[in-house]
Protein backbone atom coordinates (compact mmCIF):
# COMPACT_ATOMS: atom_id res chain seq x y z
CA UNK A 1 0.00 0.00 0.00
CA UNK A 2 1.10 3.59 -0.51
CA UNK A 3 2.33 5.79 2.30
CA UNK A 4 0.07 8.22 4.08
CA UNK A 5 0.07 11.60 2.39
CA UNK A 6 0.53 13.68 5.53
CA UNK A 7 2.95 16.57 5.56
CA UNK A 8 3.38 16.65 9.34
CA UNK A 9 2.90 13.29 11.03
CA UNK A 10 2.31 13.60 14.75
CA UNK A 11 -0.35 14.04 17.38
CA UNK A 12 -3.60 15.30 15.89
CA UNK A 13 -5.93 14.13 18.62
CA UNK A 14 -7.40 17.60 19.18
CA UNK A 15 -8.93 17.57 15.67
CA UNK A 16 -12.42 16.13 15.00
CA UNK A 17 -12.78 12.38 15.11
CA UNK A 18 -13.03 10.58 11.76
CA UNK A 19 -15.49 7.77 10.95
CA UNK A 20 -14.68 5.72 7.86
CA UNK A 21 -17.65 3.78 6.46
CA UNK A 22 -17.04 0.94 4.03
CA UNK A 23 -20.00 -1.02 2.62
CA UNK A 24 -18.83 -4.32 1.13
CA UNK A 25 -20.55 -6.98 -0.92
CA UNK A 26 -18.56 -10.01 -2.13
CA UNK A 27 -15.13 -8.39 -1.92
CA UNK A 28 -13.12 -11.28 -0.46
CA UNK A 29 -10.12 -10.59 -2.74
CA UNK A 30 -9.72 -6.94 -1.69
CA UNK A 31 -11.16 -6.46 1.79
CA UNK A 32 -7.98 -7.52 3.62
CA UNK A 33 -5.90 -5.00 1.65
CA UNK A 34 -8.43 -2.27 2.38
CA UNK A 35 -8.24 -3.02 6.11
CA UNK A 36 -4.44 -3.12 6.08
CA UNK A 37 -4.19 0.07 4.04
CA UNK A 38 -6.36 2.05 6.46
CA UNK A 39 -4.47 0.63 9.47
CA UNK A 40 -1.19 1.72 7.87
CA UNK A 41 -2.48 5.25 7.26
CA UNK A 42 -3.36 5.80 10.91
CA UNK A 43 -0.48 3.86 12.46
CA UNK A 44 1.81 6.88 12.62
CA UNK A 45 -0.89 9.57 12.42
CA UNK A 46 -2.33 9.96 15.90
CA UNK A 47 -5.75 10.98 14.70
CA UNK A 48 -8.81 9.66 16.53
CA UNK A 49 -10.74 7.45 14.13
CA UNK A 50 -13.05 4.49 13.71
CA UNK A 51 -13.66 2.19 10.77
CA UNK A 52 -17.10 0.65 10.19
CA UNK A 53 -17.24 -2.18 7.68
CA UNK A 54 -20.79 -3.03 6.62
CA UNK A 55 -21.09 -6.54 5.21
CA UNK A 56 -24.02 -6.27 2.81
CA UNK A 57 -24.94 -9.96 2.74
CA UNK A 58 -21.72 -11.27 1.20
CA UNK A 59 -21.62 -14.95 0.23
CA UNK A 60 -18.04 -15.34 -1.05
CA UNK A 61 -16.13 -15.46 2.24
CA UNK A 62 -15.91 -11.71 2.84
CA UNK A 63 -17.71 -12.12 6.19
CA UNK A 64 -15.22 -14.66 7.47
CA UNK A 65 -12.25 -12.45 6.56
CA UNK A 66 -13.81 -9.41 8.28
CA UNK A 67 -14.34 -11.22 11.58
CA UNK A 68 -10.69 -10.91 12.53
CA UNK A 69 -10.50 -7.13 11.94
CA UNK A 70 -11.80 -5.83 15.31
CA UNK A 71 -9.34 -7.95 17.32
CA UNK A 72 -6.47 -6.87 15.07
CA UNK A 73 -7.43 -3.19 15.22
CA UNK A 74 -9.67 -1.97 18.10
CA UNK A 75 -10.80 0.99 15.99
CA UNK A 76 -12.73 -1.36 13.69
CA UNK A 77 -16.38 -2.42 13.97
CA UNK A 78 -18.24 -4.86 11.71
CA UNK A 79 -21.95 -4.64 10.90
CA UNK A 80 -23.40 -7.66 9.12
CA UNK A 81 -26.70 -7.52 7.25
CA UNK A 82 -29.08 -10.47 7.21
CA UNK A 83 -29.06 -10.31 3.40
CA UNK A 84 -28.06 -8.01 0.59
CA UNK A 85 -29.88 -4.67 0.94
CA UNK A 86 -27.77 -2.54 -1.39
CA UNK A 87 -24.97 -0.01 -1.10
CA UNK A 88 -27.13 2.90 0.05
CA UNK A 89 -28.49 0.82 2.93
CA UNK A 90 -24.92 -0.06 3.87
CA UNK A 91 -23.88 3.58 3.90
CA UNK A 92 -26.95 4.48 5.97
CA UNK A 93 -26.21 1.81 8.57
CA UNK A 94 -22.63 3.00 8.79
CA UNK A 95 -23.65 6.61 9.28
CA UNK A 96 -26.09 5.72 12.04
CA UNK A 97 -23.47 3.67 13.88
CA UNK A 98 -20.70 6.25 13.51
CA UNK A 99 -19.72 8.74 16.22
CA UNK A 100 -17.14 10.91 14.46
CA UNK A 101 -17.64 14.54 13.47
CA UNK A 102 -16.24 13.69 10.06
CA UNK A 103 -17.65 10.81 8.01
CA UNK A 104 -15.91 9.29 5.01
CA UNK A 105 -17.54 6.83 2.64
CA UNK A 106 -15.13 4.53 0.84
CA UNK A 107 -15.59 1.67 -1.63
CA UNK A 108 -14.24 -1.76 -0.74
CA UNK A 109 -13.01 -2.77 -4.21
CA UNK A 110 -9.55 -1.17 -3.74
CA UNK A 111 -9.91 1.00 -6.84
CA UNK A 112 -9.55 3.99 -4.52
CA UNK A 113 -6.37 4.11 -2.40
CA UNK A 114 -6.64 4.32 1.43
CA UNK A 115 -3.50 6.47 1.29
CA UNK A 116 -5.71 9.29 -0.07
CA UNK A 117 -7.75 9.45 3.17
CA UNK A 118 -5.52 12.08 4.86
CA UNK A 119 -5.94 14.42 1.89
CA UNK A 120 -9.72 14.48 2.33
CA UNK A 121 -9.50 14.80 6.12
CA UNK A 122 -7.05 17.68 5.99
CA UNK A 123 -9.29 19.43 3.47
CA UNK A 124 -12.19 19.19 5.93
CA UNK A 125 -9.86 20.63 8.58
CA UNK A 126 -9.50 23.70 6.36
CA UNK A 127 -13.20 24.42 6.81
CA UNK A 128 -14.88 22.63 3.94
CA UNK A 129 -18.04 20.65 4.65
CA UNK A 130 -17.98 18.18 1.76
CA UNK A 131 -14.83 16.93 0.07
CA UNK A 132 -15.13 14.60 -2.90
CA UNK A 133 -12.44 12.76 -4.76
CA UNK A 134 -12.38 12.74 -8.53
CA UNK A 135 -10.77 10.13 -10.74
CA UNK A 136 -8.27 11.69 -13.12
CA UNK A 137 -6.97 8.75 -15.15
CA UNK A 138 -9.77 6.21 -15.42
CA UNK A 139 -8.83 3.08 -17.35
CA UNK A 140 -12.32 1.59 -17.52
CA UNK A 141 -14.28 0.96 -20.70
CA UNK A 142 -15.59 4.12 -22.32
CA UNK A 143 -19.03 2.84 -23.32
CA UNK A 144 -19.78 0.81 -20.19
CA UNK A 145 -18.39 3.09 -17.46
CA UNK A 146 -16.92 6.44 -18.49
CA UNK A 147 -19.65 7.54 -20.91
CA UNK A 148 -22.55 7.01 -18.43
CA UNK A 149 -20.57 8.82 -15.76
CA UNK A 150 -19.86 11.72 -18.13
CA UNK A 151 -23.53 12.05 -19.07
CA UNK A 152 -24.74 12.00 -15.45
CA UNK A 153 -22.12 14.51 -14.27
CA UNK A 154 -22.89 16.93 -17.10
CA UNK A 155 -26.64 16.67 -16.58
CA UNK A 156 -26.50 17.43 -12.85
CA UNK A 157 -24.07 20.26 -13.42
CA UNK A 158 -26.50 21.79 -15.92
CA UNK A 159 -29.84 21.26 -14.16
CA UNK A 160 -28.85 21.20 -10.47
CA UNK A 161 -25.74 23.37 -10.55
CA UNK A 162 -23.96 20.69 -8.50
CA UNK A 163 -20.19 21.26 -8.32
CA UNK A 164 -19.28 17.57 -8.58
CA UNK A 165 -17.09 16.66 -11.51
CA UNK A 166 -17.21 12.97 -10.50
CA UNK A 167 -20.37 12.06 -8.57
CA UNK A 168 -19.65 8.35 -8.83
CA UNK A 169 -16.27 8.47 -7.12
CA UNK A 170 -16.02 5.94 -4.29
CA UNK A 171 -14.25 8.26 -1.84
CA UNK A 172 -16.15 11.20 -0.29
CA UNK A 173 -16.02 12.96 3.07
CA UNK A 174 -18.54 15.09 5.01
CA UNK A 175 -19.08 17.00 8.19
CA UNK A 176 -21.86 15.01 9.80
CA UNK A 177 -23.65 18.12 11.03
CA UNK A 178 -24.91 18.61 7.48
CA UNK A 179 -26.92 15.43 7.86
CA UNK A 180 -28.47 16.30 11.21
CA UNK A 181 -32.26 16.21 11.28
CA UNK A 182 -32.47 14.18 8.09
CA UNK A 183 -35.06 11.41 8.39
CA UNK A 184 -33.68 8.29 6.77
CA UNK A 185 -37.15 7.29 5.63
CA UNK A 186 -37.00 10.21 3.21
CA UNK A 187 -35.46 9.74 -0.23
CA UNK A 188 -32.75 12.30 0.52
CA UNK A 189 -31.06 10.00 3.04
CA UNK A 190 -29.88 7.79 0.21
CA UNK A 191 -28.05 10.67 -1.45
CA UNK A 192 -26.13 12.24 1.43
CA UNK A 193 -23.44 13.81 -0.71
CA UNK A 194 -25.94 15.71 -2.86
CA UNK A 195 -28.07 16.57 0.17
CA UNK A 196 -25.07 18.18 1.91
CA UNK A 197 -24.41 20.42 -1.08
CA UNK A 198 -28.13 21.12 -1.58
CA UNK A 199 -28.30 22.19 2.06
CA UNK A 200 -25.50 24.72 1.57
CA UNK A 201 -22.32 22.89 2.57
CA UNK A 202 -19.00 24.32 1.44
CA UNK A 203 -17.71 21.99 -1.28
CA UNK A 204 -14.26 21.05 -2.54
CA UNK A 205 -12.91 18.22 -4.65
CA UNK A 206 -9.43 16.81 -4.96
CA UNK A 207 -7.78 14.37 -7.40
CA UNK A 208 -7.26 10.86 -6.08
CA UNK A 209 -5.43 7.75 -7.18
CA UNK A 210 -7.70 5.43 -9.13
CA UNK A 211 -6.68 1.94 -10.07
CA UNK A 212 -8.03 -0.85 -12.22
CA UNK A 213 -10.22 -3.29 -10.36
CA UNK A 214 -8.08 -6.02 -8.78
CA UNK A 215 -10.71 -8.74 -9.14
CA UNK A 216 -14.42 -9.33 -9.47
CA UNK A 217 -16.92 -7.30 -11.45
CA UNK A 218 -18.35 -3.84 -10.94
CA UNK A 219 -21.73 -3.75 -9.21
CA UNK A 220 -22.92 -0.95 -11.51
CA UNK A 221 -24.22 -1.12 -15.07
CA UNK A 222 -26.28 1.06 -17.38
CA UNK A 223 -29.56 -0.05 -15.76
CA UNK A 224 -28.44 0.72 -12.19
CA UNK A 225 -26.96 4.04 -13.24
CA UNK A 226 -30.23 4.97 -14.96
CA UNK A 227 -32.25 4.18 -11.82
CA UNK A 228 -29.77 6.10 -9.69
CA UNK A 229 -30.02 9.04 -12.09
CA UNK A 230 -33.84 9.13 -12.01
CA UNK A 231 -33.95 8.66 -8.23
CA UNK A 232 -31.87 11.79 -7.65
CA UNK A 233 -34.10 13.80 -9.98
CA UNK A 234 -37.27 12.69 -8.22
CA UNK A 235 -35.71 13.28 -4.81
CA UNK A 236 -34.31 16.77 -5.07
CA UNK A 237 -36.47 18.72 -7.48
CA UNK A 238 -39.63 18.67 -9.54
CA UNK A 239 -38.35 21.11 -12.15
CA UNK A 240 -36.82 18.64 -14.64
CA UNK A 241 -39.14 15.74 -13.88
CA UNK A 242 -41.44 16.64 -16.75
CA UNK A 243 -38.44 16.86 -19.07
CA UNK A 244 -36.93 13.49 -18.14
CA UNK A 245 -39.80 11.21 -17.09
CA UNK A 246 -42.30 12.53 -19.62
CA UNK A 247 -39.81 12.30 -22.49
CA UNK A 248 -38.87 8.73 -21.55
CA UNK A 249 -42.34 7.30 -20.89
CA UNK A 250 -44.63 9.41 -23.03
CA UNK A 251 -42.30 11.05 -25.52
CA UNK A 252 -42.72 8.46 -28.22
CA UNK A 253 -46.51 8.81 -28.20
CA UNK A 254 -46.35 12.59 -28.13
CA UNK A 255 -43.93 12.69 -31.06
CA UNK A 256 -46.09 10.26 -33.00
CA UNK A 257 -49.16 12.42 -32.36
CA UNK A 258 -47.42 15.62 -33.40
CA UNK A 259 -45.99 14.06 -36.55
CA UNK A 260 -49.39 12.65 -37.45
CA UNK A 261 -51.04 16.02 -36.88
CA UNK A 262 -48.43 17.95 -38.89
CA UNK A 263 -48.59 15.46 -41.76
CA UNK A 264 -52.37 15.77 -41.80
CA UNK A 265 -52.17 19.56 -41.77
CA UNK A 266 -49.67 19.64 -44.63
CA UNK A 267 -51.83 17.26 -46.62
CA UNK A 268 -54.86 19.43 -45.97
CA UNK A 269 -53.06 22.61 -47.06
CA UNK A 270 -51.90 20.84 -50.22
CA UNK A 271 -55.51 20.13 -51.07
CA UNK A 272 -55.71 16.56 -49.88
CA UNK A 273 -58.63 15.00 -48.07
CA UNK A 274 -58.06 14.15 -44.38
CA UNK A 275 -60.65 12.20 -42.46
CA UNK A 276 -61.73 13.08 -38.91
CA UNK A 277 -60.25 9.82 -37.62
CA UNK A 278 -56.68 10.96 -38.33
CA UNK A 279 -57.13 14.11 -36.24
CA UNK A 280 -58.64 12.10 -33.42
CA UNK A 281 -55.69 9.68 -33.56
CA UNK A 282 -53.16 12.52 -33.39
CA UNK A 283 -54.87 14.07 -30.38
CA UNK A 284 -55.17 10.67 -28.68
CA UNK A 285 -51.46 9.95 -29.07
CA UNK A 286 -50.43 13.30 -27.59
CA UNK A 287 -52.84 13.06 -24.66
CA UNK A 288 -51.86 9.43 -23.98
CA UNK A 289 -48.18 10.40 -23.85
CA UNK A 290 -48.87 13.21 -21.40
CA UNK A 291 -51.02 10.90 -19.29
CA UNK A 292 -48.26 8.26 -19.11
CA UNK A 293 -45.69 10.77 -17.94
CA UNK A 294 -48.02 12.29 -15.37
CA UNK A 295 -49.02 8.88 -14.02
CA UNK A 296 -45.38 7.88 -13.62
CA UNK A 297 -44.66 10.97 -11.54
CA UNK A 298 -47.75 10.53 -9.39
CA UNK A 299 -47.08 6.84 -8.74
CA UNK A 300 -43.49 7.46 -7.75
CA UNK A 301 -44.49 10.21 -5.31
CA UNK A 302 -47.21 8.01 -3.79
CA UNK A 303 -44.76 5.11 -3.37
CA UNK A 304 -42.26 7.31 -1.56
CA UNK A 305 -44.94 8.70 0.76
CA UNK A 306 -46.18 5.17 1.44
CA UNK A 307 -42.71 3.90 2.37
CA UNK A 308 -42.20 6.82 4.70
CA UNK A 309 -45.57 6.38 6.42
CA UNK A 310 -45.10 2.63 6.75
CA UNK A 311 -41.50 3.20 7.94
CA UNK A 312 -40.39 0.19 5.95
CA UNK A 313 -36.98 -0.89 7.27
CA UNK A 314 -34.11 -0.07 4.93
CA UNK A 315 -32.04 -2.96 6.25
CA UNK A 316 -31.91 -5.73 8.87
CA UNK A 317 -28.76 -6.11 10.99
CA UNK A 318 -27.88 -9.70 11.81
CA UNK A 319 -24.72 -9.16 13.83
CA UNK A 320 -22.39 -6.48 15.18
CA UNK A 321 -18.77 -7.44 15.85
CA UNK A 322 -16.48 -5.23 17.93
CA UNK A 323 -13.12 -5.63 19.61
CA UNK A 324 -13.14 -8.78 21.85
CA UNK A 325 -16.92 -8.47 22.16
CA UNK A 326 -19.51 -9.92 19.86
CA UNK A 327 -23.24 -9.38 20.12
CA UNK A 328 -25.56 -11.55 18.05
CA UNK A 329 -28.98 -10.11 17.43
CA UNK A 330 -31.47 -9.80 14.64
CA UNK A 331 -33.59 -6.71 14.44
CA UNK A 332 -34.95 -4.21 11.98
CA UNK A 333 -33.58 -0.71 11.95
CA UNK A 334 -36.72 1.43 12.13
CA UNK A 335 -35.90 4.21 14.51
Amino acid sequence: MGKSRISDVGSDSAKPMVSIIIPAYDECDTIEDVFQGISDVFKDWKRDYEVIFVDDGSTDGTSEIMRSFPDRNPHVKIIRFARNFGQQAGVTAGFEASVGEYAIVMDADLQVDPADLPSLILKLDEGYDIVAGYRENRREGFITRRLPSLIVNRFFKLFFNLPYRDMGCGLQAYRKKYLEGLDRFTSMYGHMAIYSVWRGGRFADIPITYRSRKSGKTKYNWRKLLFFFLDIILTFTTRPIQLVVLSMLGGTLICAGVVTGLASLITLIAGGDIGLGIWILAMFLVLAGIQLGTAAIQNERINRISHRLDRTPMFVIDEVIENTKKSNHTFTEDK
